[in-house]
């Protein structure tokens, strides 16, 4: 069963081998050296990559020097889109977590959250399109930037393990810039004072209006409000509503962009290179544009 990070995590039980990973040897037992230069081989290895990510996990067969130039690229994004065995998980964890930066969690894992953090602590975005029951550890992803949840509840500061009035939980909230709540914000929206440095929010379009005219009055360290519409398509393409138009949402900001896509599969694709832009790229964009056109006073 071979492992593909790129759309549903299994791990390879017949893709590698239970040796060293030391390169291919000849039946006398020498090792068979590389006929073209390191760069050049690395060329070749990175665009069949590209060309094949199907089956990515293959190249890395050929030698441990190709398995050390790929794991990064390969692992650099997880997508779980689907239920899989712990022991399967855990074992890809554990060789090849450090390599991760960007976890997409679309269903419901056999691992703790404990796990999941000791063994991937470079995680710069998490995002999970589920209701989940967080733990602290969370906490010691140093590198995290970019959270996708469910629900905010979890980052209540009346739960005794949530507080923030240590060092640490402190600069862990700062570390976060950008946010997107995945269902229906309600009385929980003041959970956004926490992060003082946020600068990027996604709420769907079901939200309520009032809710996005006091976030907009409340958290002025804003750049970006991205009102996502709910597109059921698998299609990735980002369609950018007009302020004015119906859809849109009735308040005079500059900073909110109304905008049409499927989040999920667009944010997946993006993160693995697979389109050339993701939503918070255009969303900048368009914000930028429209102070541009602004009339100087």
């Amino acid at each position: 069963m071979e492992c593909k990070p790129s759309s549903s995590m299994r791990t390879s039980q017949q893709t590698f081998s239970t040796d060293d990973h030391s390169d291919r040897a000849n039946q006398n037992g020498e090792e068979i050296l590389p006929r073209l230069p390191p760069e050049i081989e690395y060329e070749i290895f990175t665009l069949a990559l590209k060309l094949q990510r199907k089956d990515c996990t293959r190249l890395m067969c050929v030698a441990k020097r190709v398995e050390e130039w790929l794991a990064p690229l390969i692992y650099n994004v997880l997508s779980f889109t689907s239920v899989l065995g712990k022991r399967q998980t855990l074992s890809t964890f554990e060789r090849y977590g450090h390599h991760v930066q960007q976890i997409l969690i679309i269903c419901h894992i056999p691992i703790t959250e404990s796990d999941l953090f000791k063994y991937c602590p470079n995680i710069r975005v998490l995002g999970f399109w589920f209701d989940v029951s967080l733990n602290k550890g969370v906490f010691g992803l140093k590198s995290l930037k970019s959270l996708i949840l469910d629900d905010l509840d979890f980052f209540q500061t009346e739960r005794p393990s949530m507080k923030t009035d240590d060092i640490e939980k402190k600069a862990w909230f700062s570390n976060i810039t950008h946010i997107v709540v995945t269902t229906i914000l309600s009385r929980h929206s003041s959970t956004l004072r926490l992060f003082p440095n946020l600068t990027h929010l996604m709420l769907l379009s079901s939200n309520s209006q009032d809710i996005l005219r006091h976030i907009l009055r409340s958290y002025p360290t804003l750049k970006v409000v991205v009102w996502l519409l709910l597109q059921i398509t698998s299609d990735e393409t980002i369609t950018v509503i007009d302020m004015n138009s119906g859809p849109a949402p009735k308040v005079d900001d500059e900073r909110v962009v109304t905008i049409d896509c499927n989040f999920s599969e667009q944010r997946a694709k993006a993160a693995k290179g697979e389109v050339e832009e993701d939503v918070w790229v255009v969303a900048e964009r368009t914000v930028e544009e429209r102070r541009k056109q602004r009339p100087r006073k």
